[in-house]
């Protein structure tokens, strides 16, 4: 069902994109944004993941993920520098990256990106909020038990 995500994407689109590629790079990024999620002891997944390595020697599981497709260096930029710019809610949650981000750094920066990559950007911008919206209904769920427990 994921490797049709690529053939929903306009004409002009999918000429730039080779099928499935767009998937590839969703899940690089979603594995990426759980990495680099803060846990409650301090410090990232990631972090952790790679003192156990460390500690152990071993590889642990959820430490390499899916790589990132060939070609898609313009568009992991553009969205990781307007992912550090963005706004994000009184709760936490990142605000979307609008049209308007996109081109206004693409002008900035002078970097011209295709209409197939900014769909990729903002593909990851969903992939990134995700993966925060779980990550704080856990959290959410977590607090409830807590209260539920106390006296």
């Amino acid at each position: 069902m994921a490797a049709q995500r690529g053939d929903r994407l306009p004409q002009c689109q999918r000429q730039l994109l080779p099928f499935g590629w767009l998937d590839a790079l969703r899940a690089h990024g979603r594995h990426q944004f759980w990495l680099s999620q803060r846990l409650k002891g301090g410090g990232s997944r990631r972090q952790h993941l790679l003192s156990a390595q460390r500690q152990s020697g071993r590889m642990p599981a959820g430490l390499v993920g899916p790589p990132r497709p060939p070609g898609s260096e313009a568009v992991w930029r553009a969205f990781g520098e307007l992912d550090a710019q963005r706004l994000h809610s009184e709760s936490g949650i990142p605000q979307p990256i609008q049209h308007r981000d996109v081109e206004a750094w693409c002008r900035t920066m002078r970097v011209p990106l295709h209409p197939a990559e900014i769909v990729a950007v903002l593909a990851l911008d969903g992939e990134r909020r995700a993966i925060e919206a779980e990550r704080l209904a856990a959290t959410r769920r977590r607090d409830a038990e807590l209260e539920d427990d106390d006296p």
